[in-house]
């Protein structure tokens, strides 16, 4: 699926936004950070104006053809597994904490509301997001590859899978409703919407030479309800949070730079190009190295019985045809896979790219064991 803006960081189904990210090498890293595991889910129910999936046309979508992904778990583990539930349960967000956290908000959006009433606007609280645990995207054990098959005649049969483009639809365009204060604020002229974002958040803007040093209704209502206990990550976290920082960075980061992931990528590249396909972008945008993302965004770029183009750096979601944003099963769409799955095979990639990986965290995990054994340590006794 492509990212509803190519200027934006983040898409709203965690997907990596920015269509340079979508065809340059770092774009395998940028799904790890965005913690990818494939489309978002949900309920169907997009305007009218979006396709169903099985009606796109020129898709030929399998019954039981699976939702895309762009990471593939690795089998068996790798040197950090043993440590990743004590990163997370140091590190993450508990649900007893996210549920302190959104109550918090509540109150805050309450105060808010009122403050914004008693200097004469309206202000309506904003919704607080259910409240769910979280923790570091990186402590999957799962490596920055779209997910393939075993079998070659299962890939020329689904390819990558394709992607629910009612749910992501709907996910979308329910994004970009206009908030309501905002819709408000617009109804009172240029110098009326100036006062009221003033009031709300003390400032004029980041270049205010005199903002109010008490952050405006929302700054003064923050201040007035304390967090918890629970809403905070505690010591540990801290303690730790230099050896998380370096774990995360050698899962993010480090694997892409070392040299093995490099040659194996040019080698990669290597068999694409000789099967026909090159991933080269627009003229004036460099690109290290490629690697199969590129083939998936590929994919998700080609259109039923036509060939891959590239968006405008202007244009958004709107602009781009639905099967031009998402993997609709098309045979066209099936074809760049299997190339990807042959020349996967052809340099035994994903075996190659977890040894790396796991060479590296051997590495780390032997400079850093008392660190990592305290850890487990710790949590072992309850302390986290």
């Amino acid at each position: 699926m492509l990212p509803n803006r190519r200027d934006d960081a983040r898409p709203d189904d965690g997907r990596p936004r920015g269509w340079r990210a979508a065809v340059a090498g770092g774009a395998l890293v940028a799904a790890l950070v965005a913690g990818c595991t494939g489309t978002s889910t949900g309920t169907a129910g997009a305007d009218d104006a979006t396709p169903p999936l099985s009606t796109v046309p020129g898709s030929d979508v399998p019954s039981d053809a699976p939702r895309s992904s762009l990471t593939t778990p690795i089998e068996g583990g790798t040197p950090f597994s043993p440590y990743l539930a004590a990163v997370d349960a140091v590190a993450g967000v508990s649900e007893d904490a996210a549920q302190a956290s959104a109550a918090r908000q509540q109150k805050v959006q309450q105060l808010v509301a009122t403050c914004m009433k008693d200097a004469g606007f309206e202000y309506v609280p904003a919704a607080t997001d259910e409240a769910e645990p979280t923790s570091y995207p990186w402590t999957e054990d799962v490596v920055g590859l779209p997910q393939l098959p075993d079998d070659r005649a299962e890939v020329e049969r689904v390819g990558y899978g394709v992607d629910d483009v009612d749910a992501a639809e709907a996910a979308r365009l329910d994004s970009q409703e206009l908030d309501p204060n905002d819709a408000y604020a617009e109804t009172l002229g240029a110098a009326g919407q100036a006062e009221y974002y003033a009031t709300l958040t003390g400032s004029d803007g980041p270049d205010d030479p005199q903002p109010d040093p008490t952050g405006g209704c929302y700054g003064r209502s923050d201040a007035a309800v304390p967090a918890s206990d629970d809403e905070g990550r505690g010591a540990l976290a801290e303690q730790y949070g230099q050896l998380f920082a370096g774990m995360g960075s050698l899962r993010m980061r480090g694997l892409q730079a070392d040299t093995r992931v490099a040659d194996l990528n040019a080698r990669w590249y290597g068999c694409v190009l000789d099967a026909g396909y090159d991933l080269s972008p627009p003229e004036g945008v460099d690109v290290d190295t490629f690697s199969p993302v590129d083939t998936y965004f590929l994919a998700v770029r080609t259109p039923p019985g036509g060939v891959a183009g590239y968006p405008g750096e202007l244009e958004t979601a709107d602009d781009i045809p639905v099967e031009e944003r998402y993997l609709v099963g098309s045979a066209e769409e099936r074809a760049i896979a299997v190339v990807d799955f042959d020349c996967r095979v052809a340099t035994d990639y994903e075996q190659t790219l977890v040894t790396a990986l796991v060479d590296l965290e051997a590495q780390f995990v032997a400079a850093h064991r008392q660190e990592l054994d305290e850890l487990l340590a710790a949590v072992e006794l309850g302390q986290a």
